[in-house]
């Protein structure tokens, strides 16, 4: 076998995003004190269709992306990624106030940045338009700020997404 040959690249499937999603958004949550938060998630549009960023309580993080590309797993092998999600986490706690509770998981319009936190009482939404993160004038700026940094370590450690797995 030749070594230099190039391995073959897995085609990323679309069809996982909405289960990944969801799956962040419903799976089952482990033995903490209530109040804890467990995930942080902020969805948003980019030119291709839309992607997902989340924060873990234990510091890991995942960029899922609707094309099917995305990354999982790199707060084990980049501190980086792990301090801006607990720093994310972090931010969630302080902002909890411009939160409401929430059912409805639909990913945001065109326009708006949609956040949700996922703590051991349900998980609660907000969405904000994207002209107001992008000027300041939202309190949920700083936790764009935290969540972005996720998705900026990612793309720089990663600079080319991968076919994400669905999950177990």
């Amino acid at each position: 076998m030749n070594e230099n040959a190039e391995r073959p690249v897995a085609k990323a499937d679309p069809g996982i995003y909405s289960k990944l999603r969801l799956f962040a958004l419903s799976k089952e949550l482990p033995a903490a004190p209530d109040g804890t938060i467990f995930a942080v998630l902020m969805d948003g549009h980019v030119p291709n269709g839309t992607y997902t960023a989340i924060a873990f309580w234990d510091g890991d993080a995942s960029l899922y992306m609707s094309s099917g590309g995305g990354f999982i797993g790199g707060a084990r092998q980049f501190p980086e990624i792990r301090e801006a999600a607990l720093m994310a986490i972090g931010v969630a706690a302080d902002s909890l106030a411009h939160f409401s509770v929430t059912e409805e998981f639909e990913l945001p319009g065109p326009g708006d940045v949609r956040f949700f936190i996922r703590t051991r009482e349900g998980v609660r939404s907000a969405t904000v338009a994207s002209s107001c993160i992008q000027n300041g004038t939202h309190p949920l700026v700083v936790l764009s700020a935290a969540m972005q940094r996720i998705v900026t370590t990612y793309r720089l450690r990663f600079p080319r997404p991968q076919p994400a797995k669905k999950p177990q």
